[in-house]
């Protein structure tokens, strides 16, 4: 009897110790699947393709880094969806054994710092988990309309995109709806391919093309000036058939459309919709139309100029616009801001939409020597720009201005439409 426990346990424990020894241990780690790599945008390239149909709308989607602080990146997502641009800011967190997406918001030219402001506890989505190995499975995103379970499915499947062929980790992710979404890894890459079907069927592949080092090119707005352009006339309609006879005239108030001919001159003309009898019969179409114009009512509308400007990754964005308008305001007055006279600090309440802006000190003995030398009217109209470029870069709709967050210079609503008053406090 004691022979057969004997053997017993030396089986037991040498089992045991077998599958000791088949403890699979990860190659690799969520860092080697996301590096925050600096001045890198990543380009790729894809399609969306509708049941039923032929045609495929192009994709084509930059990312690249604003900031990238310890574990919390602040990442510019730049899409061309069927040539139509949507910009995306969006933040990520590596915390603990997870890769997370924390926060997306739309923005055209916000390149504020936010990653203090997030709160990596507060995540929307798990992209990645670790052990980076088969079999593991994690709930990727879970709402009261949609839950997502991920499942790492290969550490090894071969890959070819634009940028190369590589062995790819492949992780398959399945929606409550319906949906089903594959995407592909690369250690020292990162995500190089990701394909999904949506339940009604349509499908969206996109693929890494290139990662191009450097800056990130963007263009800012900066306001010029206004001009008045015709809104609202009073119009007489010589309508006429079709060979050219007259039938009636007819009199009334039309919404203006404005053009621009090859020399840069404003065409304007009314936006026209055919008459249509009672019985729904054409009575004119714009071939059988003349027309004269009374004045028309004016409206301001402000004039734009882009300017490039170069952005790399933990840029001061305070300093790359300070120096942008620098340059700007030499070539278009002449006239040099000196060194001293700069943005301090950015700012921007995404609640009230309210934009903060620092001054240097200097900027107040800049502004006086400004005005002694062109006048208080040519002061008024430079800080006028000044802070219509600014606002439509942090998109925002009012301004404050401090200089050493101390003298209160201005603060104004945004407009569009009609020059602004602005209200001085000495």
């Amino acid at each position: 009897m004691k022979k057969v426990v004997f053997f017993v346990l030396l089986a037991f424990f040498t089992l045991g110790g077998a599958c000791r020894d088949e403890v699979v241990e990860p190659d690799y780690f969520i860092s080697d699947f996301v590096p925050f790599t600096p001045n890198a945008a990543r380009h790729f390239i894809g399609g969306v393709t509708v049941p039923g149909t032929q045609s495929v709308t192009e994709l084509y989607v930059i990312y690249m880094y604003d900031y990238v602080r310890e574990n919390v990146s602040q990442r510019r997502v730049v899409s061309f969806v069927g040539g139509e641009e949507n910009i995306m800011v969006e933040f990520n967190a590596v915390v603990d054994d997870r890769y997370m997406n924390i926060s997306a918001f739309g923005s055209l030219f916000d390149r504020s710092d936010r990653t203090g402001e997030m709160n990596v506890q507060a995540y929307q989505a798990v992209i990645l988990q670790e052990p980076m190995l088969v079999g593991n499975s994690w709930t990727r995103f879970q709402s009261t309309w949609l839950t997502e379970r991920a499942v790492i499915t290969s550490m090894d499947t071969e890959v070819t995109v634009p940028f190369g062929t590589f062995a790819a980790m492949v992780v398959e992710i399945t929606g409550s709806d319906g949906s089903a979404t594959r995407e592909f890894y690369v250690a020292g890459i990162g995500l190089v391919r990701t394909e999904t079907v949506m339940p009604n069927g349509t499908r969206q592949i996109l693929e890494l093309a290139e990662i191009v080092e450097g800056y990130f090119e963007e263009f800012i707005p900066v306001f010029t000036g206004w001009v008045d352009v015709p809104v609202l006339g009073w119009i007489t309609y010589h309508v006429m058939d079709e060979d050219g006879e007259p039938l009636f005239d007819e009199y009334g108030m039309a919404v203006l459309a404005q053009k621009r001919d090859e020399d840069g001159e404003l065409i304007v003309a009314p936006r026209l919709r055919p008459m249509i009898d009672e019985f729904g019969n054409l009575i004119y179409d714009e071939y059988g139309i003349m027309m004269e114009y009374d004045e028309p009512w004016m409206e301001a509308e402000p004039v734009i100029e882009f300017i490039p400007v170069e952005f790399y990754t933990n840029n001061d964005v305070a300093s790359v616009i300070t120096d942008a308008l620098r340059l700007f305001v030499l070539s278009e007055y002449g006239f040099e801001i000196p060194e001293g006279v700069r943005i301090l600090s950015l700012g921007l309440d995404r609640h009230s939409l309210e934009v903060f802006v620092d001054m240097s000190s200097q900027t107040t003995q800049f502004l006086e020597s400004l005005a002694a030398e062109f006048g208080e009217a040519t002061v008024e109209i430079l800080v006028q720009l000044f802070i219509d470029t600014i606002i439509f870069i942090q998109a925002g709709q009012t301004a404050t201005v401090t200089i050493n967050d101390e003298a209160f210079i201005i603060n104004r609503a945004h407009s569009l439409y009609r020059p602004s008053q602005y209200w001085w406090d000495n």
